[in-house]
């Protein structure tokens, strides 16, 4: 065997290889981004849940008419730490770009705020009740949007 048959062999082996572990590490960078997104997937949609379970039973807690001053302070208390934002949110604050951790964070201080306002006992049609329930909606709003064009961006729009 002459030595330039011995050469191009042993290049096209190392060609050979190298364009398989080029290959390789690009789809496993590609499944660790998806894996990822798809895992924020599920924390986003776990967080606007727990945000939504809470806002609905902060409402019917201020509509309950035969709830005390103190017991309805210590619910709307328990509520909003029961309900699993808490936890959820810290999650989110370790996994998600910054801009969709900013908006969960104005969502979560409205849902404070309703929260607050209920351990008051404000009325369901108090300027203030309804001025910080609009603010959560729209908060809430903003953060889904956020959420989608961050899923959109790794998955892509044909997952929505």
């Amino acid at each position: 065997m002459s030595w330039g048959t011995l050469v191009g062999t042993i290049i096209g082996a190392v060609l050979g290889i190298g364009s398989t572990l080029t290959a390789d590490r690009v789809r496993w960078r590609r499944e660790r981004a998806l894996n990822g997104a798809l895992a924020r997937r599920e924390l986003y949609g776990q967080f606007l849940g727990a945000l939504i379970a809470t806002r609905m039973k902060l409402s019917e807690l201020l509509r309950d008419d035969e709830c005390g001053a103190g017991e309805r302070r210590r619910q709307a208390s328990n509520l909003l730490h029961g309900g699993g934002a808490y936890e959820l949110r810290y999650q989110i604050r370790i996994t998600a770009p910054s801009d969709v951790v900013d908006k969960v964070e104005v969502a979560f201080q409205t849902l404070r705020s309703m929260r607050d306002c209920v351990a008051e006992g404000l009325e369901t049609d108090s300027p203030e009740y309804t001025h910080a329930r609009e603010l959560h909606r729209a908060a809430a709003s903003d953060l889904t949007a956020a959420m989608r064009h961050e899923l959109a961006s790794h998955l892509g729009a044909d997952w929505l």
